[in-house]
Formats: structure tokens, sequence, C-alpha cells
């Protein structure tokens, strides 16, 4: 006897992975009633979930949601470990109150590899309407499955392509004749108040007391200053010679100091151990070959792992605001002609003894 939640008959063959039934057994195990619970929920469609490894849990929006060894994972039927999901995977979610009793992901991930970018390094890429990345060199981006139109911009030059991304498949797009033109600069001649105010343009700190050369297109500058408010402006360069006069706003030293909470990562590392010889990239920009490390920050990193004759594979970890280095270690990767398993990786949690 199986039925849905609402008491109607359904076939053993409807039954779909991840659904939450009542099951009833006679006294030697045999299940004789198979009910769909009516105190659980479902969610579809639910993309850009965060993970917290460390309280078991899953934020979406203002909803927060545990999830225990129980809770079942699957991808196309397989069985996967709940780091195997990404943010940009799309996903039913099913439990009961405030606990998550399964996850299956309806529209996976594959990945998208640029080369022949350098025209673009230091500009930014756009996949359809809402997907940004800034364009660094060896990039590859973890995306949904789907049909994009990829566009690379720089300061003085445009490229627009189309993809297609199948699940768990790398996709390739060659942007290499596009070629760099020779970047024209212009003079900027800055005038400040006060005048021991210190400059940063694009991130880097510049002598301003003589005329400031940049290459065309858009700047960002700050400016510095005891009793001074701090001043950010994005400007344009678009002529050979301009004249710039900033005159910074005076703060009373009486202003109460507004404190944030500091940032406990600063200084340490995330250092990746295995699979040795996999190329590793956090959140679509490449770090090295592993074993290697990158800096430690706190929040959800996509780690992607790619390695020639294996299947390329992403994982979602969730690095916490301690001090302290932290040492991950994932899966062997299954070459290209094997099965996929479930995959989860090792970590070992940060130590105060780590310093930089």
């Amino acid at each position: 006897d199986i039925q849905d939640a609402y008491g109607k008959l359904k076939a053993a063959t409807l039954i779909q992975p991840g659904e939450i039934y009542d099951v009833y057994c006679n006294k030697y195990g045999k299940a004789t009633k198979i009910y769909g619970s009516k105190n659980a929920w479902s969610r579809t469609s639910v993309t850009d979930i965060e993970l917290d490894e460390s309280s078991k849990s899953v934020v979406i929006g203002q909803t927060t949601l545990n999830y225990r060894d129980y809770t079942v994972v699957t991808s196309g039927g397989n069985l996967i470990s709940i780091a195997q999901i990404v943010k940009e995977d799309e996903l039913t979610l099913r439990g009961i109150d405030d606990k998550l009793y399964s996850i299956s992901v309806d529209n996976g991930h594959g990945y998208l590899e640029l080369t022949g970018i350098d025209a673009f390094v230091g500009g930014y890429v756009t996949l359809g309407s809402s997907l940004l990345y800034g364009v660094t060199q060896d990039m590859m981006l973890t995306v949904g499955v789907g049909t994009y139109d990829v566009e690379l911009q720089s300061a003085d030059m445009t490229a627009t392509k189309k993809v297609t991304i199948k699940k768990d498949a790398t996709s390739t797009l060659d942007f290499s004749e596009y070629k760099q033109l020779s970047a024209k600069k212009g003079a900027i001649n800055f005038s400040v108040t006060p005048e021991n105010a210190i400059m940063a343009i694009d991130g880097s700190e510049v002598d301003y007391s003589k005329p400031v050369s940049l290459t065309y297109g858009s700047h960002t500058l700050t400016l510095q200053a005891n009793h001074y408010e701090t001043y950010t402006e994005t400007f344009t360069v678009n002529s050979d010679y301009k004249t710039k006069v900033i005159d910074m706003t005076s703060t009373s030293s009486s202003t109460t100091a507004k404190t944030t909470s500091a940032s406990l990562t600063n200084g340490y590392s995330v250092n990746i151990t295995a699979p040795s010889g996999a190329a590793l990239y956090v959140d679509s920009v490449y770090i090295g070959v592993v074993p290697c490390s990158f800096s430690k920050s706190s929040g959800n990193k996509t780690i992607t792992l790619s390695q020639s004759g294996y299947n390329t594979v992403s994982y979602t970890i969730s690095i916490p605001n301690t001090a302290g280095d932290m040492t991950y270690a994932f899966p062997d990767m299954t070459k290209t002609s094997e099965t996929a398993t479930v995959q989860t990786p090792t970590v070992t949690t940060p130590t105060a003894t780590s310093s930089n």
C-alpha cells in the first residue's frame, strides 16, 4: 500500500530519490504501508546555498537548515557528498521542520576554460545577464549547466562568444585572435587639500607631487589624511593632460570612531595537500599545482581540481573567521573512464600556533 502525502495511491515506480515517506512494517520487518510524510516539505529551484561545515548547516537567504549524516545527497541518480555541491547547482531540498533529509541536484555544473585572454586580463567576463568575474590568467569558471553568451571586456576591447556548458564537462573558449593594443596614456595633475594626504590609485600608492601618467579608461582613487574623511572616487582618463582639484572634508576630533569586527584570518594560509599534481582553482582563479596554498579569508569558497586524464571536480568549503592555518586533503580524482563515487574531503582545523 503506497500513497502520497494526500492519501492518493502511488505506483512504486513513481517514487523519486530524496522523497520522504513514513514506512510501517510488520513484526517480520516487511513494509506493509508506505505513506508520503504529511510533515515533510520540499523546495525546488534552489541555488546559491551556503554551507557551514562546523555546524552542519545550510543557509538559504534568511533560512537555516541542519543536515546530518543521514541526509541523502544525489546527483543524476548517484550518491555524492554534500561538499560536492557548489552555489551554481540548482537543487531540490526536502526535510521536516528545520532538518534537511535530502538534497537532489536537478541541474548540475560544468566548467569553462578561457584561453588566449592576455588582452583582457584585468578586465571582466560576463556569462549571460548575471554572472560577472574578473579576468585572470589561466582561469577556469565553475558554471551551471546551460548555454551562455560569454563577453570579455577590457578598457579598449570587447569580445563575445557563445558556449554550452554540460554537466561535469569542461568547455574551452579561445580568444587568442584578440591582440592587446598598446595602451594610450594621459597625464593627470592633482591639486589636493591637504597637501600631505596619501593617494592610492587602483590600490597602489602614488607620488602626485608631479603629474601622474595613467592609461586611458577608468581608475579608482583613494585619499587618506589625519583629521579628514577618506575620499574615494572613480574617474576616467580620456585626454592627454588634465588638472584635477580635490578638497577633502575635515572631521571633528570628537567624532566617535566606529569599530568593526576584525578579520582573524589575516596572515594565515589554507594548504591543499591532495590530490597531488592537480591544478587548483579557488573561486575560478588559478592558484597552482597541488600541493599548494592560498591566503586564508573567511566564507564559502569553491574549490575546483583539474588534471589531464581525470574528471574535473568541485567542492564547497566553508572557512571560519579564526586564526591559524588550515589544511585540506581532497579525495583522489577519478579517471575519465571510471564511475565517480562519493567524495568527501578531509580538513585539519586551524591552530593558533600556525602564524604569519
